[in-house]
């Protein structure tokens, strides 16, 4: 666990989780400074993974969009990452207090491997566009 210059905290670590043939991915997992309070109900919720390495932004120059990547806007620049939840399966529990618990580092982390899974399929041609769109 690190810490950022802003205060907000974070993981960073790398996997692989497609084996023999994948890329080795350096993550930065990042908590937002309200987490596990979701006060905003942001989509998603309260944590963000970046990988470092592959850059998102390289890759998107090369092949054009990809699916299920958002971006925060920062000094001007595209900070990508990943989707890491599917509506059905977001858990954005409802407090006493009307704010919003959110999902764990872990099961981002979880989604996190999915997706580097699935886009790697995608990204050899072994998954179509729309297959993407809707297995993730």
């Amino acid at each position: 666990m690190y810490k950022m210059p802003d205060g907000r905290l974070y993981w960073r670590g790398k996997i692989n989780p497609t084996g023999n043939g994948g890329s080795t991915w350096d993550l930065q997992i990042i908590y937002d400074h309200e987490h596990p309070f979701n006060i905003n109900n942001k989509y998603g919720g309260t944590i963000d993974v970046y990988p470092v390495s592959p850059k998102l932004e390289d890759i998107i120059q090369k092949v054009g969009s990809i699916p299920h990547v958002y971006y925060n806007s920062v000094a001007g620049k595209k900070e990508y990452y990943i989707c890491t939840v599917r509506p059905q399966e977001f858990k954005n529990k409802a407090l006493e207090d009307g704010m919003f618990q959110t999902s764990s580092a872990a099961t981002c982390l979880g989604w996190a491997c999915k997706w580097i899974v699935v886009f790697e399929l995608w990204l050899n041609g072994n998954l179509g566009d729309e297959a993407f769109e809707h297995t993730y």
